[in-house]
């Protein structure tokens, strides 16, 4: 046996030498990969608060944290719902804020009146805008006076769109995207508010 090794340790150097280096290549693929997909979300995630949306592409264990520390609410109502996290493969996650600082203001001379006079009155109100309509009426009864909301509604229309343009360089003294290379950027618009979209794929 150890004969035959002698006789073939070249052989066998050579081999062993192979199996390594494609070790050595397997490795570096892997982390020149990783390096490329951590690179690519950092710059997503840089480009959010101007954009408003957001890709990135996580390993199990990273949508594991992004449930366990970002969306809990998500987590949970996934663990309601009997589904496995490992088996989830993408996440897109919606966040809608809408503010309306106008002021409206009401007659309630017909309810002062009736409040003066001791007798019982409900008076409807309906505030309206474009993105939300709130419903209700104000009461006296029993020498209480009430605000009821009986309904409240939001419409929102949303349009995320996804396209690619020349990247901005400097030529001298000017700004120009002539012949720069192509990056892809996302556009959200919205008819009422502002939203914020997330889109998580997991890493295959």
């Amino acid at each position: 046996m150890w004969t035959l090794f002698l006789k073939n340790w070249k052989a066998l150097a050579i081999v062993a030498g192979a199996l390594f280096v494609m070790w050595l290549w397997g490795e570096y693929k892997y982390f020149r990969l990783e390096s490329i997909r951590q690179t690519e979300n950092n710059n997503s995630q840089r480009k959010f608060d101007s954009l408003h949306y957001a890709e990135q592409v996580l390993s199990k264990d990273e949508i594991n944290d992004y449930l366990e520390y970002q969306n809990k609410d998500l987590r949970d109502k996934i663990k309601a719902d009997g589904i496995d996290k490992d088996r989830l493969m993408s996440i897109i996650s919606n966040n809608y804020k809408y503010a309306n600082q106008d002021s409206k203001s009401y007659d309630m001379s017909p309810l002062i009146q009736a409040i003066n006079e001791k007798r019982e009155m409900s008076q409807p109100r309906k505030d309206t805008t474009k993105c939300m309509t709130v419903e209700g009426n104000v009461e006296f009864k029993d020498n209480k006076l009430t605000v009821n909301v009986t309904n409240r509604e939001f419409h929102n229309k949303s349009d995320g769109i996804v396209y690619w343009q020349r990247r901005e360089w400097k030529l001298l003294w000017f700004k120009t995207r002539l012949f720069g290379r192509k990056e892809f950027t996302a556009k959200q618009y919205d008819e009422c508010g502002q939203s914020e979209v997330m889109k998580i794929e997991k890493k295959k």
